[in-house]
């Protein structure tokens, strides 16, 4: 007698999927009425946003931001003929945030100071100063040119991986430096001496 391939398409159970950049690897699994094997493979997307690794390509580790089509394939399995889900795994931004400390009180006259400001992201941040002619900065590095006030504020505007963060102000005030007058006993005069210095 000969045998006729089962005909009946699986219902197969496989939604889309959202995660954030760095989120950690996971496991995709589609659900089905047919017992028949499903298999994973990435069927297009974005270069990088994601691979599949262990037995059945069940298990994501994400890539980069942007999306990628995953389709779940399912075995037959005698009653079930064979079948296919594709999904969007979709991955977006991660948020980052900036911590930066309050600064110390500076006096004119004070060396040039480095800024140690962090992003949680690792990526670099940018200062600017309110006052320039109080304090600049470049690069990480702050030079005072008056006593005053003025405001440093951290930013990081994000990445392709990264949302900006929220801008961190610190204020930085530097007070008047100290003077001393040093000016020597005079020598006594007659009247009719020329004037002196």
């Amino acid at each position: 007698s000969n045998v006729v391939a089962p005909s009946i398409s699986p219902t197969i159970t496989f939604a889309n999927i959202n995660k954030t950049y760095g989120a950690a690897n996971f496991d995709v699994a589609a659900t089905s009425d047919s017992a028949g094997a499903i298999n994973y493979s990435i069927i297009a997307g974005g270069t990088g946003a994601a691979t599949l690794s262990g037995t059945n390509n069940e298990t994501v580790t994400l890539g980069n931001v942007g999306t990628v089509n995953v389709r779940a394939t399912q075995s037959a399995d005698g009653i079930y003929s064979s079948g296919t889900k594709d999904i969007v795994l979709t991955i977006t931004k991660a948020t980052q945030t900036t911590t930066f400390a309050a600064l110390a009180s500076k006096t004119f006259g004070d060396a040039p100071f480095d800024l140690t400001g962090t992003a949680s992201s690792g990526l670099t941040l940018t200062y600017t100063s309110s006052n320039t002619a109080v304090a600049t900065v470049s690069g990480t590095t702050v030079t005072i040119l008056a006593a005053g006030a003025t405001d440093i504020t951290a930013s990081q505007t994000g990445s392709a991986n990264y949302s900006a963060a929220s801008d961190v102000l610190q204020a930085l005030t530097v007070s008047q430096a100290n003077q001393t007058i040093t000016f020597g006993p005079l020598t006594g005069k007659t009247f009719g001496d020329a004037p002196f210095t």
